[in-house]
């Protein structure tokens, strides 16, 4: 006896695999745009701080102490619910400051 093949059985099963495959490459590619996107939002942030330090660099001669010097004086919002600020201006006044953001998820 030969066994017949079920062609309904293997267009389902071929089918299942297409889908999931599809959706497993949707998640990867939403999870990857959301990475993209933080890190386009960090860099973002970035260069408001660095504008903001050369704002006040060039309106009183020296850079900001610190971050929230540019805060309370030049209008800078920061979001620390969702970032770790990092600004270090140790190397003295006429030295741009070393400036990142990090999300803190």
């Amino acid at each position: 006896m030969k066994k017949e093949i079920d062609l309904r059985a293997i267009s389902v099963i071929v089918l299942s695999l297409l889908i999931g495959f599809v959706m497993v490459y949707m998640v990867i590619s939403m999870v990857k745009f959301s990475d993209d996107t933080s890190d386009t939002q960090t860099k973002s942030i970035v260069e408001i701080i660095q504008k903001a330090a050369v704002q006040c660099y060039a309106l009183e001669g020296e850079y900001p102490p610190d971050v929230e010097y540019l805060r309370d004086n030049y209008g800078v919002i920061m979001d620390t619910d969702k970032y770790y600020f990092y600004y270090d201006a140790a190397l003295g006044s006429s030295i741009m400051p070393d400036i990142a953001v990090i999300a803190k998820d």
